[in-house]
């Protein structure tokens, strides 16, 4: 600050902790990333130390077949391009980015089998939670909470629809103090 400024020192490699160079340094060493699952026809969402690769397709075999070949062939190139895949993940230089069981979005976790199990789990807990408060709570939580992100549903198990189904109503025998 001022007229004093830090004593300097030579680095061979990687970008001192709190750099305002860090962010724009991160952005070109994994941009060649995205340039690759760009020229595949995919999307992706990318933070700091976070990739989603996603594709879209229609709900039928054939199209789920040709989008994991899609994804395949992606992740062939990726390892071409100085990166290294193997069971743990995918290894850019020194950092492994590694795959996971569950993806977050929006909050929401999205599995592998895309069965929604667990965000239904999830929800109907914390509603048993907050169903044990009276009518205020109900409303302002219970409502909210089997409303937000509802159309991610779609296409879900009646299983999971009638579980859904019983808490809703067991929030309104609760509302109207009925048994």
């Amino acid at each position: 600050m001022g007229d004093q400024s830090s004593s300097t020192t030579t680095l061979t490699r990687g970008v001192p902790q709190g750099s305002v160079l860090g962010p724009l340094l991160c952005l070109l060493y994994v941009q060649p990333i995205g340039d690759i699952i760009r020229a595949h026809g995919l999307f992706f969402h990318q933070y700091t130390d976070d990739l989603q690769v996603y594709a879209n397709f229609d709900l039928n075999h054939s199209a789920l077949l040709a989008a994991v070949k899609q994804i395949e062939d992606c992740l062939d190139e990726v390892k071409s391009a100085d990166a290294i895949v193997d069971k743990t993940g995918i290894r850019v230089g020194e950092a492994t980015i590694t795959a996971s069981l569950c993806v977050q979005c929006l909050g929401v976790c999205i599995d592998r089998h895309l069965d929604m199990k667990k965000p239904v789990s999830e929800t109907i807990s914390a509603c048993s939670f907050y169903l044990q408060t009276k009518e205020r709570v109900v409303n302002a939580i219970i409502t909210s909470r089997l409303d937000y992100c509802n159309a991610l549903l779609y296409g879900t198990s009646a299983v999971n629809i009638a579980r859904l189904q019983r808490i809703h109503n067991t929030a309104a025998r609760l509302i109207m103090r009925s048994p």
